[in-house]
């Protein structure tokens, strides 16, 4: 079994926000401050709750997440200006983590 990618979290996961209105094919993301989220490549959830969405982004340009890929985890929606953008512990984190971890003990 390949092991999977695992993303860097950020302590307290600071959260930012939209800085405008997106669709749900956008693949970069203009956020108020992008500095508050760790070094791309890494995921970020859009929103909260059920209805959150989470993206995989690879570069960060001024305050614009590039090379998004959207619905990573749940699905891209179209998300309306000041939504909450943050670097949260996802289902992707606990399923890399406990695959990886029994991935290397069948070894």
């Amino acid at each position: 079994m390949a092991l999977l990618p695992m993303y860097p979290g950020k302590v307290n996961s600071p959260q930012t926000e939209l800085a405008s209105a997106i669709d749900d094919e956008q693949t970069t993301i203009p956020l108020l401050d992008a500095s508050v989220l760790p070094d791309p490549p890494n995921i970020a959830t859009i929103g909260t709750g059920e209805d959150a969405e989470t993206i995989l982004y690879t570069g960060v340009s001024g305050n614009d997440l590039t090379g998004v890929t959207r619905g990573f985890q749940g699905a891209a929606k179209a998300w309306s200006a000041g939504q909450k953008v943050a670097r949260n512990f996802t289902a992707y984190d606990y399923d890399a983590l406990r695959q990886n971890l029994e991935s290397h003990g069948s070894e």
